[in-house]
């Protein structure tokens, strides 16, 4: 066997059944690339009859290199996703060269070949009836040396109080329990991985979750034997952002709001805007609830609810507000499906942040889209509403 072709199989293991091909090296980052474009094995030896005529110096120079560890080779095909710093996750459709191959005919020059692949946006968690990626129908062109098939995440691990962070290299086809399952052995718990407020489900592929290279996420545990199940807690976000302003509150002014769920769920709490520019005090939250039909007929009209609230720093968010979850209803206030819930309150101290970002509630990603419908409530005294306020959001739990 002539000493380039062992060469190149001993330093890149060649795929060498296709005309489209790609050559990936170990980056810096431990993260494969493709480093090189094979559109025929025999553009390097031609054929079996000439293979002895060939030397090293033939051979393509970037590909000779000498005491490097060896590589690994991803074969592109089509229908593939990758991920792409600029356009982020993308379907491969086909290669360009194939095309190019055919219209050039027999006399190619593969120097001018466009070396890219044409892709499409990939519909994060969607996918056709064959399980197959969904891509919508805008083309792009892209150089196979430009995707990623690996991603970074910085994973931030709380465990009562406990905080940990870890640098992760994951491929965008493992599913997220494939980050969670080291965690829950490490701290014998069950785990939650939130996104910007949205838990992922971790039976689901990164791809499918849209996660980004570099991003952060949030894993969440509990320790000892209780299970995170359909059941959790979750939050729903109805802010985006917050105003450079103070919002003024008080023991008699009531600010509320109307919430319906297509789907049967229990109101385990609220979110509340920290004090504006003050540290943070003991207060009062004062509230009460009612619920209705969709007929109009009130099932409950409830007492009024008196809880003292102690918050830190540490507990309020980037949008200024912190989570929480109403003592007086351990299991929270039960909502069925259609039925529409008041939930209205009051804060005792004096100001605080507030959001005018409402409007776009639906668009926000929550851990279950397209199921709660926000409203303004008339019980409402304080000026809070669909699109301003103080209630930045809620926790619940479905079934």
């Amino acid at each position: 066997m002539d000493q380039s072709e062992d060469t190149l199989k001993s330093d890149f293991k060649i795929h060498t059944t296709s005309s489209n091909s790609s050559l990936w090296r170990e980056g810096e980052n431990g993260q494969y690339l493709p480093s090189s474009r094979f559109h025929e094995r025999y553009s390097i030896i031609q054929d079996e009859k000439d293979k002895d005529k060939k030397t090293e110096k033939d051979a393509e120079p970037s590909l000779i290199k000498r005491n490097q560890k060896e590589l690994h080779s991803q074969r592109l095909q089509p229908k593939q996703i990758a991920y792409h710093k600029k356009h982020k996750y993308v379907v491969l459709e086909k290669d360009n060269n194939v095309q190019a191959l055919i219209d050039m005919g027999e006399n190619a020059d593969k120097t001018k070949l466009p070396n890219t692949w044409e892709c499409s946006k990939y519909e994060c968690d969607e996918s056709d009836a064959n399980g197959e990626a969904k891509s919508d129908n805008k083309k792009i062109n892209i150089n196979p040396q430009e995707l990623q098939f690996q991603i970074s995440i910085e994973a931030i691990c709380e465990v009562e109080k406990h905080i940990s962070s870890t640098k992760n290299t994951v491929q965008i086809t493992d599913n997220v329990s494939s980050l969670l399952q080291p965690m829950k052995g490490l701290y014998q718990s069950e785990f939650l991985a939130i996104e910007n407020e949205r838990t992922l489900d971790e039976s689901k592929t990164f791809a499918e979750e849209n996660i980004q290279d570099g991003q952060k996420l949030f894993l969440y545990g509990i320790n000892g034997n209780a299970m995170i199940n359909s059941g959790h807690l979750k939050f729903f976000l109805r802010f985006s952002d917050f105003k450079q302003d103070s919002w003024s509150v008080g023991a008699s002014s009531w600010d509320a709001l109307l919430i319906k769920c297509s789907k049967r769920f229990q109101f385990m709490g609220i979110g509340i805007f920290e004090r504006y520019q003050d540290p943070p005090i003991e207060f009062t939250l004062k509230y009460k609830y009612e619920i209705k039909e969709e007929d109009g007929t009130v099932v409950i009209k409830s007492e009024e609810f008196k809880e003292t609230i102690n918050y830190s720093t540490s507990d309020v968010n980037q949008l200024h507000f912190f989570k929480y979850q109403l003592t007086s209803f351990r299991n929270g206030i039960k909502v069925d499906a259609g039925q529409t819930l008041n939930f209205m309150q009051t804060l005792s101290f004096t100001k605080c942040y507030y959001s005018e970002s409402g409007n776009a509630y639906e668009t926000y990603t929550n851990p279950d889209m397209g199921i709660f419908q926000i409203k303004t409530s008339p019980n409402s005294s304080n000026s809070t509403e669909l699109n301003r306020g103080i209630i930045p959001g809620f926790l619940y739990k479905l079934g």
